[in-house]
């Protein structure tokens, strides 16, 4: 029997800059440079569908005690296609696995407007940063697609439905291998193999990239330790800022919450500071949708005095036991059924998923000159007092977020911030 294989691969590049002037040396998106920033604002977006995002993020989180990246929007979007794929028989018993784990009420048409809405916001083009998402059903020239699926989603997810000879694994391996290079902006050159296309028969991707940079720009750069273990210390490369930005001291959370947004007023970078030095495991148990919208509910414009470390690092990760663990087993069973993914005697009841696995990469530093954060940090209103502090040198957790959706493109923890 030959396997439905879904890989999940994802690359991030989230580019702060002190100068935002166009420089070849870095290759980033920058925007031309303005002489006063209007003062930053956030509130809070609606956001039903990301009970998933956080179950997803602190399974991952608790399996991976190092530097570990995921994108809850990149697996749900394929889940929810694989559910699509399940149709809609009363005792399916692959659906009602999907549909109990996926945020959507138990109801597809709530993901349809979910991701139309997620979609529409990403997709929206801006010189001030850049996303790339992408979504494409690989077929063997063997399957007999179903219309149905196939118009459902390039319809309602703009995935795209593309048949290649499996059988000729190398020239097959090459053309996915360059959509998801182009996706990407390079970061992934080999994301499937020849061995691993031969034996596959449709293969589910998703390709995310984001680069961004700072709204409020780092003016300086320093050396000092990052803990990251108790009583063990290292000497890490930060980044130094002190400005207006939305803060909070979550009591529950035990933790100090800062967001730092991105030109363009669409994306932010949340960082969850536990007030420990080692109590990043205690934050990741009580990490949920419910208990994070409360707190950064309370969040205020402060002055604060941030110190952040510059990192980057790759990941990949294989998702089939934390995909089981949230209650998803049956995809990987014999048993499984995807009647509206293919038709036709080669494929149909024999598909199931063999593998879920993602591959994602982040760099966050401040690439640039000084000139642009000076002019920045001399227009920060101050609300008279001591700035409050934000010294992340020990571990932490972070998320990247669409502030329109509240759709989470990125999550992950800094355990050693390695740069």
């Amino acid at each position: 029997m030959k396997f439905l294989v879904i890989f999940f691969f994802t690359a991030l590049a989230a580019v702060s800059v002190h100068c935002q002037n166009e420089d070849p040396t870095y290759g980033g998106i920058f925007t031309t440079p303005k002489p006063y920033i209007d003062p930053d604002e956030y509130i809070q977006p609606e956001n039903k569908q990301d009970k998933f995002d956080w179950h997803l993020t602190r399974a991952v989180l608790r399996s991976q005690p190092n530097n570990v990246l995921i994108s809850p929007l990149s697996v749900k979007v394929l889940l929810t296609l694989l559910a699509e794929a399940a149709g809609q028989t009363v005792d399916s018993k692959t659906r009602k696995e999907l549909e109990q784990v996926l945020p959507y009420n138990k109801n597809l048409y709530d993901a349809k407007e979910y991701f139309k809405k997620v979609l529409g916001s990403i997709g929206t083009i801006d010189d001030q940063y850049r996303v790339n998402f992408g979504t494409r059903v690989f077929v063997d020239d063997i399957v007999n697609i179903n219309q149905r699926f196939a118009a459902i989603a390039e319809h309602n997810y703009n995935a795209d439905v593309v048949n290649l000879d499996f059988g000729e694994s190398r020239k097959s391996t090459q053309i996915i291998n360059d959509w998801v290079k182009q996706i990407t902006n390079g970061r992934i050159k080999d994301l499937v193999n020849e061995e691993s296309v031969s034996k596959s028969i449709i293969l589910l991707i998703n390709a995310l990239y984001f680069e961004g940079t700072w709204r409020f720009s780092f003016n300086k750069t320093l050396n000092r330790e990052f803990m990251i273990a108790p009583g063990k210390k290292v000497n890490k490369q930060f980044m130094e800022q002190t400005g207006n930005f939305y803060y909070f001291f979550s009591r529950h959370l035990n933790s100090k919450i800062l967001r730092l947004p991105y030109n363009g007023r669409r994306f932010s970078l949340f960082i969850i500071l536990p007030n420990d030095n080692n109590g990043v495991d205690e934050v990741i148990d009580k990490l949920d949708s419910s208990a994070l919208k409360n707190e950064v509910w309370h969040m205020d414009e402060l002055e604060v005095h941030v110190v952040i470390p510059k990192f980057k690092f790759d990941t990949s990760i294989n998702l089939n036991e934390v995909t089981r663990s949230l209650g998803i087993t049956e995809i990987f069973e014999n048993t499984a059924t995807f009647p509206l993914l293919a038709r036709g005697g080669n494929s149909e009841g024999k598909l199931k998923v063999s593998n879920i696995i993602q591959k994602s990469g982040i760099i966050v530093d401040e690439k640039g000159t000084t000139a642009w954060s000076a002019t920045e940090i001399e227009l920060v209103n101050k609300f008279g007092g001591e700035p409050k502090e934000f010294i992340a040198d020990h571990p932490f957790i972070f998320y990247i977020e669409d502030d329109t959706t509240g759709a989470k493109l990125f999550a992950g923890r800094v355990s050693d911030p390695v740069y």
